[in-house]
């Protein structure tokens, strides 16, 4: 059956933060609990995943599903670089579990995904509605995410979807500021230096940007560094100045001023927030999906 004709049928999924990132060796999260799904692919590296008693080893190709209620630590590889692709959802409620699934409880906590599996696909389907927002995203989505429950519940599944490159352009811009940020912190970067990168004029680079993403090329870097501070205010061996300055502010306050007006929450009532498991307005994040998972696929040289 195809995702379009499943859709009207399935139960209704509202979908929350999500997105692409890498860590650094021996990086910590946690403990954290729970209060929707999460599916997690680990595409670089390995991570060991502590979760209600029991302690997973993740290896490259690992796909987790941790469930509302859970509480977990992850420890990601100490050794080389670390990239993952994480989704958070929740099933409708009022609807029951999804047709032809076992009891939550009896669901696997991980797999490794084999080559040519269809759960990849249907993970990078689902991000690419999330991100673009066609008519009928939501139903297309929530067909896609039930599927892909159902191919990795089951494990069962097969085939493969390429990639779609972003423009050129902001391709470069990206691949500049993943080599500015390889170097440890999250610095901002002026727009005279962001169009050299670029090869477009300063006006050219801020129309292609709105274009594409519905923000300007300043507005976009700051979105992905208050991206890196919701990562980094997961970690509790790091102080809320000290995430600050990673993220490239300086100045305390002004990362707290900042961070409150896109999420609607202070730095600190955020991580306590991560700590009790209530969720957050990640939409705020919504414009730079596409180049968040590019910067943290880049390999910067």
């Amino acid at each position: 059956m195809a995702l379009a004709s499943a859709s009207a049928s399935v139960p209704a999924v509202a979908f929350g933060n999500w997105g692409f990132c890498r860590h650094a060796p021996g990086t910590t999260y946690g403990p954290r609990r729970y209060a929707d799904h999460d599916f997690m692919l680990v595409s670089e590296g390995s991570a060991r995943w502590e979760v209600d008693g029991a302690s997973i080893e993740v290896p490259r190709g690992g796909l987790i599903l941790a469930r509302p209620g859970m509480r977990d630590r992850l420890t990601w590889n100490p050794r080389i670089p670390n990239r993952n692709f994480y989704l958070h959802f929740t099933l409708g409620s009022s609807h029951g579990l999804p047709r032809g699934l076992p009891p939550a409880a009896r669901w696997p906590l991980m797999r490794v995904l084999p080559d040519g599996d269809v759960v990849r696909p249907l993970l990078t389907h689902i991000a690419r509605l999330l991100e673009r927002r066609p008519p009928s995203w939501r139903e297309s989505a929530s067909a896609a995410l039930i599927a892909a429950l159902h191919a990795f519940i089951h494990d069962t599944g097969t085939g493969a979807a390429p990639e779609r490159p972003l423009p050129p352009a902001i391709e470069r811009a990206i691949t500049a500021v993943a080599r500015r940020w390889s170097r440890g912190t999250a610095s901002p970067m002026g727009l005279d230096e962001l169009s050299a990168a670029a090869r477009l004029s300063r006006e050219q680079l801020c129309r292609l940007f709105r274009a594409q993403l519905g923000c300007g090329p300043i507005a976009a870097l700051r979105l992905l560094r208050l991206e890196r501070a919701t990562l980094l205010l997961g970690r509790p061996d790091l102080s809320v100045q000290e995430v600050g300055r990673l993220c490239g502010f300086e100045d305390q306050f002004h990362f707290s001023r900042t961070f409150s007006q896109t999420f609607g929450c202070s730095p600190r009532g955020f991580r306590q927030r991560l700590s009790d498991g209530s969720p957050w307005p990640s939409q705020a994040l919504d414009p730079i999906r596409g180049i968040s998972r590019r910067l943290w696929e880049v390999s910067a040289t």
